[in-house]
């Protein structure tokens, strides 16, 4: 049985808020620097409490994984004049900036919808890898669980959880949550 997390697009949307704010006041706050923070952040959140952030599904591209759901969002707010915005996601474009590749929040993140974990792994993310280079966020997010997928396949969780600590343990977990 593939392990599987339900995207969560309330919570994705203040994960971007939050990041965003923390991230432009290091001048790191791109696409590029979000979406790796966040992947650092989903396996800290994963490892200590058994789920991803916003249930995000990792892609493995050339320059390392991939949050498709949070990239499909910035990629709306590139193009606002989208007519098929959810209210959810219009809320998004039209507080939201994004000059290139920079993403520049016009609203604080709504803190009732990240729990005191998800904040935690987020900061703690945001200051090991928010300051980093590109090439050094490459490198580090380029793990096994990357390796282990085909450029453009989805990184199984299975596979970032064999990068953890006790990471058996948590899949069997994962796969067995209610035993008995």
């Amino acid at each position: 049985m593939r392990i599987h997390f339900d995207f969560d697009l309330e919570t994705a949307i203040e994960v971007i808020f939050y990041l965003a704010q923390r991230l432009i006041k290091t001048q790191t706050n791109d696409i590029y620097h979000l979406g790796k923070v966040l992947y650092f952040a989903d396996k800290s959140h994963l490892e200590d409490y058994g789920r991803f952030i916003c249930g995000e599904t990792y892609v493995a591209r050339n320059n390392g994984p991939v949050p498709i759901g949070i990239d499909k969002l910035l990629q709306a707010a590139k193009a606002p004049k989208q007519p098929n915005l959810s209210p959810v996601e219009r809320e998004l474009v039209d507080n939201l900036r994004t000059a290139t590749d920079w993403v520049i929040p016009l609203r604080e993140p709504n803190l009732d919808l990240l729990s005191e974990s998800e904040r935690q792994c987020l900061d703690q993310a945001s200051e090991n890898y928010g300051t980093r280079s590109f090439s050094e966020l490459r490198k580090f997010s380029h793990d096994a669980a990357y390796h282990a997928t085909a450029i453009n396949d989805v990184i199984k969780v299975e596979a970032i959880v064999a990068t953890l600590r006790d990471g058996q343990d948590l899949l069997n977990y994962l796969r067995n949550p209610y035993p008995g």
